[in-house]
């Protein structure tokens, strides 16, 4: 998955930047939104939560994204410093579904 973030980071130069992962379909047009509205906030990391439980997407900021490019082989969340994220809540349980198998969509 870091070969992708790296591909998506090096495309943009820019203060901010989603983290989506492909296999989160079912997240809501709103809390996208309410990921951009927290640019304003100056945080390096902003998880979104739903009942306590955070998931995706994330932003992250241009800090995140420069010690990413300059060593781009660890986990995503090895980047993720907790003391310097921020999350908030969202009325969104489908940023905790990730769909894998065709099952995951018909939720058998």
């Amino acid at each position: 998955m870091i070969d992708s973030i790296v591909l998506g980071l090096n495309a943009f130069s820019d203060e901010y930047y989603i983290i989506y992962p492909v296999d989160f379909p079912f997240v809501k047009k709103g809390t996208v939104d309410l990921l951009i509205e927290q640019t304003t906030n100056k945080q390096d990391v902003v998880k979104p939560t739903y009942l306590g439980i955070s998931g995706h997407p994330i932003l992250i900021s241009a800090n995140i994204r420069d010690s990413i490019l300059q060593n781009p082989t660890l986990p995503l969340s090895k980047y993720l410093d907790p003391k310097k994220t921020s999350r908030i809540n969202c009325n969104d349980k489908g940023i905790l579904k990730n769909v894998n198998y065709l099952k995951d969509i018909r939720g058998k």
